[in-house]
């Protein structure tokens, strides 16, 4: 049991509304796709929806939920930062994963290129 400080939870407080969603959905889509004739295919290929619900989307009419919305955060990075800005958390908790994932990159290619360094031409190299 939670103890009684006379604070709400901050999720309770500090929600959007459904218009809010659709419409901040919307201008994520359309700064992505801007004039597009093809963005209505483009988003219901992306998700698995149909050509009217991604016209929706894009319009700010409705927004999309549950797996349609994850496939276009998947796709799309205007989309997945306008989750990130709706859901209250900071940009640039993104970046610390962004760098940690790099760093493990790196240390990767470091160690692949010591294996293949090894003095034997690879396929792309030539003396």
């Amino acid at each position: 049991m939670f103890p009684k400080t006379g604070k709400d939870f901050p999720f309770l407080t500090d929600r959007i509304s459904e218009s809010e969603f659709s419409t901040a959905i919307a201008v994520a889509l359309q700064a992505e796709f801007g004039m597009s004739r093809h963005a209505e295919k483009t988003i219901a290929k992306w998700t698995g929806a149909s050509n009217r619900s991604a016209r929706n989307w894009m319009a700010g009419i409705n927004g999309p939920t549950g797996a349609h919305l994850m496939a276009l955060a998947r796709q799309s990075d205007l989309v997945f930062k306008a989750i990130v800005l709706m859901s209250g958390r900071p940009v640039s908790t993104l970046n610390v994963n962004l760098q940690a994932l790099h760093d493990i990159l790196s240390d990767t290619i470091d160690v692949v290129n010591s294996i293949i360094g090894d003095g034997q031409a690879g396929p792309n190299q030539h003396d």
